[in-house]
């Protein structure tokens, strides 16, 4: 009955299309892997071989029921090994374990069956004409057996959950995501770009997505478009789009006709902006201004782009806000699942990154601000504001530990002399905490962006700078450097920074 309900489901399975026959069936599959759909009917008939029709054989051969017991264990725990059927490794790990050892059991039961029928074998064997001797050989060897596995396979393990750091997984479970597709759905992601200022970008998006979401399938011009003619078609069969903002985009025939077939369709979308104008950027601004008409409402309404990043650790933030958007967009197991549908929305991890959450300061810290830095006072509210959204919900009260722990002091040199560096490194500022005076506690943001260390606010700012440099205690701020990227708030490309006299102090 189960090997007729997955040959039955077997296209909805592995087309990942699935169908009220293969939600239904979601217990018999849903736990290996995807070319090993069929492996849990096979898993009965071994369970039935060695529980019933090991008995076909007459009573008067015992050892042939043991023998053959032994055998199929033995070939069923090579099998396994082989071909790990289950998605989990740990899953695998244990299933191999289970069959060593009741092949080591059945083992046991021929030599002891064996020394029974024959005294004179056993004795053959080294321990005497009792079967105790065996029994506890067996034994000592089983254990033995059976941990050294157990060991070297947990090393195998640690090993490979190395290898695969980059892969995401659902936060609610630890589990790798299912990525199904619903009747009709070729590609989970269809990626929109203009060629000129985009083409590469797109290929490494694809190309980390296949990395860190295994079985992916993502619909890129060079390596599935075969004919111009259907792109309409390749937007039809994808479950989502992503739309690569940069230069030439809206001025694009082609790419207009793939973000109408979108709206057409509905396709949930995925807006990434390229920022940096020396890799085909522009700013969302000209891009908002440069959009048609009809095609504005649905491709900016309520939706935030996502900056494209080349620093690595940025770069996968984006890659996982990317596969949160394909994940939404494809079809739960069992008609909207509740559990399925809330472990979607805590959303996925890469093993081992840090969350906000796990952000906490041991002392108080106090962050020092320039008065004459435009926007370091900006950024240092923003850091302290989404330090205490990340602070857990039981931890928060009208002061939360976060606030008391961290604070933002301003210091300028064209007030009273008691808020100027001078008076943070003769300990005599007031807007400094005591507790925050000691070694390690003190820093101070150096926002560096297009206008800092222009005009006479520049001057006063390497001034501090001067200051805070020529001294040398432990108990003296140090210095923090935020460089700014965004055209929007002024960013500009670090080597100007470099060229900047009052940088080079």
């Amino acid at each position: 009955l189960y090997a007729a309900l997955l040959a039955a489901a077997k296209h909805a399975i592995k087309r990942h299309e699935p169908n009220a026959l293969s939600r239904a069936a979601h217990f018999l599959w849903s736990d290996y892997r995807l070319a090993l759909f069929w492996w849990e009917p096979v898993e009965l008939l071994r369970k039935l071989t060695l529980t019933g029709f090991v008995l076909l054989i007459s009573e008067e051969h015992g050892l042939l029921r043991t023998l053959a017991a032994l055998l199929v264990s033995l070939c069923w725990t090579a099998g396994q090994w082989a071909l790990k059927p289950f998605k989990q490794p740990v899953d695998n790990l244990l299933a191999v374990v289970a069959n060593l050892a009741l092949t080591l059991i059945f083992l046991g039961v021929l030599l002891v069956k064996t020394c029974q029928v024959a005294a004179e074998a056993c004795e053959h064997f080294g321990f005497g004409g009792s079967a105790d001797a065996i029994f506890l050989f067996v034994l000592v060897f089983s254990l033995v057996t059976i941990v050294g596995f157990v060991a070297f396979s947990l090393r195998e393990l640690v090993h490979r959950s190395k290898l695969i750091a980059s892969v995401l997984r659902l936060r609610a479970t630890g589990a790798l995501p299912e990525l199904r597709r619903a009747r009709g759905i070729t590609y989970h992601l269809f990626l929109s770009h203009v060629w000129m200022t985009g083409q590469d970008q797109v290929a490494v998006i694809k190309r980390q997505l296949q990395l860190c979401l295994p079985g992916v399938r993502v619909f890129l011009d060079v390596d599935d478009l075969a004919d111009i003619g259907r792109l309409e078609t390749y937007i039809d069969e994808s479950a989502a789009v992503l739309i690569f903002l940069s230069k030439g985009y809206m001025h694009s025939r082609n790419c207009l006709r793939e973000a109408r077939a979108a709206m057409a369709g509905d396709k949930p979308l995925v807006l990434v902006h390229e920022a940096d104008p020396q890799k085909g950027g522009l700013p969302m601004a000209d891009i908002r201004d440069q959009c048609p008409a009809d095609l504005a409402a649905f491709v900016f309404a309520e939706r935030q782009a996502l900056q494209w990043q080349r620093v690595s650790e940025y770069q996968r933030l984006a890659l996982k806000l990317i596969a949160e958007h394909v994940l939404g967009a494809c079809p739960v197991s069992n008609y909207a699942d509740p559990l399925e549908v809330e472990c979607r929305s805590q959303g996925l991890y890469f093993k081992g990154e840090v969350a906000c959450a796990d952000l906490a300061f041991a002392r108080p810290v106090t962050l020092l601000v320039s008065d004459h830095n435009p926007g370091a006072a900006e950024l240092a509210a923003e850091l302290r504001a989404a330090l205490l959204q990340a602070t857990p919900p039981r931890a928060r009260s009208s002061r939360s530990l976060a606030e008391l722990r961290f604070s933002v002091a301003a210091v300028s040199e064209a007030e009273r002399e008691t808020i100027g560096m001078a008076a943070v490194l003769s300990r005599a500022n007031p807007a400094v905490p005591e507790a925050a005076q000691q070694p390690g506690a003190l820093f101070f943001l150096l926002y560096l962006r297009d206008d800092t260390f222009a005009g006479e606010a520049g001057e006063r700012l390497a001034e501090q700078l001067r200051l805070l440099l020529a001294a040398g205690s432990p108990f003296d701020p140090r210095v923090l450097l935020a460089h700014e990227t965004d055209r929007v708030r002024s960013g500009c490309e670090f080597g100007r920074l470099c060229l900047s006299t009052a940088f080079m102090i």
